[in-house]
């Protein structure tokens, strides 16, 4: 059984430049959005986490059909819920997600050149 919580909150300020004064302020959230166990809209049936550590001018190729879960057992996604990546502050450069040569998965990356930079300390 699958459920998840997914928590947001954005805040933001921008103080005045030099002799200007006053500053800008946004803010959002905070919003949750809860993920149901099951195989329709708004649902999951299977989780994948992980920590990886590649090094630095490395990479490392994902297939979402031959991951092993969290409990040994054969992880097949037909579909994607939910995705996050964090980069580690201490990274020496971004993390860079890009649709695999073969049968890559492009669901948020399409087009001539798809990526995704993700800097270090930073998380999507």
């Amino acid at each position: 059984m699958v459920r998840a919580e997914i928590q947001s909150l954005f805040l933001a300020t921008q103080d005045a430049p030099g002799d200007y004064e006053g500053r800008a302020k946004a803010e959002a959230g905070p919003t949750k959005t809860v993920v149901a166990n099951g195989t329709g809209a708004g649902a999951a049936d299977l989780l994948f986490h992980d920590e990886r550590s590649i090094a630095g001018s490395g990479n490392e190729d994902l297939d979402l059909q031959a991951l092993t879960d969290s409990f040994g057992q054969a992880f097949n996604a037909a579909e994607v819920a939910v995705l996050r990546v964090e980069a580690a502050s201490t990274n020496a450069g971004a993390i860079e997600l890009t649709p695999g040569a073969s049968n890559g998965w492009t669901a948020i990356l399409s087009g001539t050149a798809p990526k995704i930079s993700i800097p270090p300390g930073c998380s999507m």
